[in-house]
């Protein structure tokens, strides 16, 4: 109900990031991140509610927003005022900068989904920017403390970020009625077959995810394929016994590799 598990997925990430890149993090990049996240999805429900109509069928989230949208907004503001004062006093002017420019892309996904509603195309970016930003925020102050950037990290970048995609399009395909009686135009409310599309990036990553930990036994390869099979698990065990009791699991398979912390 309160994006605690989106955190928790962030924050999990952004160890894998700094073990992965060789970096020490210091615990404000930590909690920064940990907070922006709750910050842009707290904001994104809130704006949801804005457009959805409360008539029809809406999620257990969005109608917990809608219920407390008063108490949110207050403790929303308090935070993210504490956030930006403790941002501009403990980070360095770059990398004060380089947060405002994913702030401002955030704000970006932002206006395209207020636009979606007359140009229902822009909505079929809302997976693709949210699995696309997530990453990026996640990765980025382990990236920034690195001297040179290779194309193996933003290989990276784009692993996790499909991964994120994953997890984005599988709630929006348990979604789809809701989605539909909403007239949200998501990705997954385009004319294609969302279950072959799933197999296909499921099982794209799962092999992936094989071929990295043939490669390199360390732990972003094991998080990747732990992660993708999760998904996977979560995936077909949603079929069989429905997507409604198994819900809650949704972001389990991406936090999942902080038991491999304890081996690496």
């Amino acid at each position: 109900m309160l994006s605690l598990d989106a955190v928790l997925v962030g924050l999990v990430w952004q160890e894998i990031f700094f073990q992965h890149l060789g970096q020490q993090g210091h615990w404000k990049y930590r909690l920064i991140l940990g907070t922006a996240i709750w910050l842009a999805y707290m904001a994104d429900r809130l704006f949801d509610n804005l457009a959805l109509d409360s008539k029809k069928p809406t999620t257990r989230r969005h109608a917990f927003i809608r219920n407390n949208w008063k108490t949110i907004l207050t403790v929303w503001l308090i935070v993210f005022t504490s956030i930006l004062i403790l941002s501009i006093f403990t980070l360095s002017k770059a990398e004060f900068i380089g947060g405002l420019w994913i702030t401002l892309l955030i704000n970006l996904y932002f206006l395209i989904l207020k636009l979606s509603k007359r140009i229902p195309i822009l909505g079929s970016l809302k997976e693709i920017f949210t699995g696309t930003l997530f990453a990026l925020g996640v990765s980025y102050f382990p990236i920034f403390l690195l001297k040179d950037v290779a194309y193996e990290t933003v290989g990276t970048q784009i692993t996790f970020g499909l991964l994120c995609f994953a997890n984005v399009i599988l709630i929006s395909h348990w979604e789809h009625t809701i989605d539909k009686h909403q007239q949200e135009g998501k990705l997954s409310q385009r004319r294609f077959d969302r279950d072959v599309l799933l197999k296909v990036l499921l099982t794209m990553l799962g092999c992936y995810g094989i071929y990295l930990v043939t490669m390199a036994n360390e732990l972003f390869s094991w998080a990747v394929l732990l992660s993708s099979m999760g998904l996977s698990i979560l995936y077909l065990e949603a079929n069989n016994r429905g997507y409604y009791n198994l819900k809650f699991l949704i972001d389990v398979p991406l936090i999942l590799p902080c038991l491999l912390f304890f081996i690496f």
